[in-house]
């Protein structure tokens, strides 16, 4: 008996959270992605700007969808670096990346802002004796903090876009 009635919970649990219309935000449909893809990179200021369009242009059009620009972003991301093992000998161990982002997203038929955010991203990475891979731990990170920023700006523009749905 007990055993039936957890079954039968278990089922009516899956049910409500599989009905309730819950729908991931990278689960696009077609008309969501080709309305991704009418967004234009067009000003990227940062340390390695090539770096964060191309991640910023493949989460907003990773099939590369050719179609007339409707909107367009620009992106300020400002560099930072913070110490955050330190060792008793004063010897940094590892350190933090920080970029602070600032976004402007304009539709460019109606001359209007639709979305202007701001946010702070973070990666870290281990500094070792060998400044080579000091090195190569730095700009690994550095990857790993662009492309978490393209994948929040992407979230934040699918939001603007609902909100903004005429």
């Amino acid at each position: 008996m007990k055993k039936t009635l957890k079954i039968i919970t278990l089922l009516s649990l899956l049910f409500v959270t599989v009905s309730c219309g819950f729908r991931p935000l990278n689960h696009l449909d077609k008309e969501e992605q080709i309305l991704l893809s009418k967004i234009k990179v067009n000003r990227v200021n940062t340390e390695k700007p090539y770096l964060l369009r191309a991640y910023l242009e493949d989460e907003l059009n990773p099939k590369h969808i050719t179609s007339n620009q409707m909107f367009e972003i620009n992106v300020t991301v400002t560099k930072a670096e913070e110490d955050l093992l330190i060792q008793k000998d004063s010897t940094v161990v590892r350190k933090n990346i920080i970029g602070t982002v600032s976004f402007d997203l304009y539709d460019l038929k109606k001359r209007k802002m639709v979305k202007r955010g701001n946010f702070k991203e973070r990666a870290s990475f281990t500094q070792v004796d060998s400044p080579y891979a000091s090195f190569a731990q730095h700009e690994k990170a550095y990857e790993e903090l662009m492309q978490n920023i393209a994948r929040n700006i992407k979230s934040r523009v699918i939001l603007a876009l609902y909100a903004n749905k005429d």
